[in-house]
């Protein structure tokens, strides 16, 4: 009975200390993927931020950060930088300082015909949380950069660390490759072409060809429009080859724009002679979101219209009337939307920043709870046997009066 009342009672407490864990450990969990959001890149400097070098074995070149799903982080750059290797280093610059993380090499895509040069970097989430860095919002299925749009970029000109630019669009090259300047310097390649649609920050290209001599006046740069990567994954999904016109795509006198090593057997290789690559992972979630982040572009920053008056009575109005309400309309349109946008750029960052603090100390407060209960548990499970052994104690005392009590009466 005292044997299966002992077991009895460390079975309860090893049931209550596993419950115990079990609840706590979710609220755990969900913290950690909490704390691995990261926020959207909004300015050229967030742009510059989000950018990385990439270090692989003969080659350097750059790629920025494009976003999260679940543990897996995903970083954009050219195949021509990564190729055949199975890993790489980046490089990020925060607050001065140079943050390294290694990652995998989990999809490439090359193909000069359509053309497309792209490679994806998987690094963990939570390892590059400790960098934090924005994520650069990557176009949908139609993106591509437009003629005469201003565009910003970050690149690591030589290897070295990041450095911003900001360029213009030029023209097309056969209907396939956006011509830009100013002319890139090698290491530059995988930069991000950012620019502006529907008041978004959106990446619409990729850097990968300087056109010309480098340090000449009329030297320029190609990049790959974005919409040519959802085509090389529908193309890798449904094995259906890419048609490409017959018309060249890459400009004469282009060249890959990474730093190689002295050493390296890959310098006088010819990429219109590379065979084509098509290697792509299973899960391309990230390119879904990014996709739907597109098409759902400026819904939420467009202005409300306040006028509800019908066409026919505002036509109707005399041009005095007319004049006024065109000055109102800029106004509304103008001032008063740039104020109610910084007061809410100003709110959003307040109240972000309130959440990480609250969230901070709820995680704290969740530890210090998950330290207590064990503690507890500890305690009462000491308490639980030293309550037996009392137990036991008097009823072995319990047992020997009576014994003792009838031996006399039997005298």
């Amino acid at each position: 009975m005292r044997k299966s009342l002992r077991r009895s009672l460390q079975t309860l407490a090893t049931a209550a200390f596993l419950a115990v864990v079990g609840a706590a450990w979710r609220p755990l969990a969900q913290g950690d993927e909490q704390n691995a959001q990261f926020r959207r890149a909004e300015t050229f400097e967030d742009a510059h931020a989000a950018t990385c070098r990439v270090c692989v074995e003969g080659a350097r070149g750059t790629g920025f950060f494009i976003g999260v799903v679940g543990d897996r982080g995903y970083v954009m750059t050219n195949y021509h930088v990564v190729t055949r290797s199975r890993d790489a280093k980046l490089d990020f610059w925060t607050n001065g300082r140079q943050e390294s993380i290694r990652g995998q090499i989990d999809g490439r895509y090359f193909n000069v015909a359509t053309p497309a040069d792209f490679a994806t970097v998987v690094v963990d989430a939570a390892e590059l949380k400790r960098i934090d860095p924005p994520f650069l919002a990557l176009g949908g299925a139609d993106a591509k950069p437009s003629v005469g749009a201003m565009i910003v970029s970050s690149g690591a000109p030589d290897g070295r660390f990041p450095q911003a630019w900001k360029g213009r669009i030029l023209e097309y090259f056969n209907d396939k490759t956006a011509v830009f300047s100013p002319p890139p310097v090698p290491g530059q390649s995988g930069s991000p072409i950012c620019e502006y649609v529907d008041g978004e920050l959106f990446v619409t290209g990729i850097l990968t060809w300087l056109v010309g001599e480098r340090g000449n006046d009329d030297s320029k740069g190609g990049a790959i429009p974005v919409m040519n990567l959802y085509r090389a994954l529908n193309n890798a999904r449904d094995r259906v080859g890419i048609r490409a016109s017959d018309a060249a795509a890459i400009p004469p006198g282009a060249t890959e724009c990474r730093t190689e090593n002295d050493d390296s057997s890959t310098n006088s290789e010819d990429f219109r002679n590379r065979a084509p690559v098509q290697e792509f992972s299973d899960d391309m979630r990230i390119f879904e979101d990014s996709d739907r982040r597109w098409r759902e572009r400026g819904k939420e920053k467009r202005p409300r219209r306040r006028d509800k008056q019908p066409a026919d009575d505002a036509e109707s109005n005399t041009d005095d009337a007319g004049k006024d309400a065109k000055i109102g309309d800029r106004l509304k349109d103008g001032a008063i939307d740039a104020f109610s946008k910084t007061i809410a750029d100003k709110l959003e960052e307040r109240i972000d920043s309130v959440q990480r603090e609250l969230l901070k100390k709820w995680n704290a407060v969740k530890y210090a709870i998950f330290a207590a209960t064990c503690l507890a548990l500890a305690v009462a499970f000491v308490v639980a046997e030293a309550l037996v052994k009392i137990v036991k104690f008097l009823w072995r005392k319990l047992k020997g009066s009576v014994f003792d009590s009838r031996s006399r009466e039997r005298v």
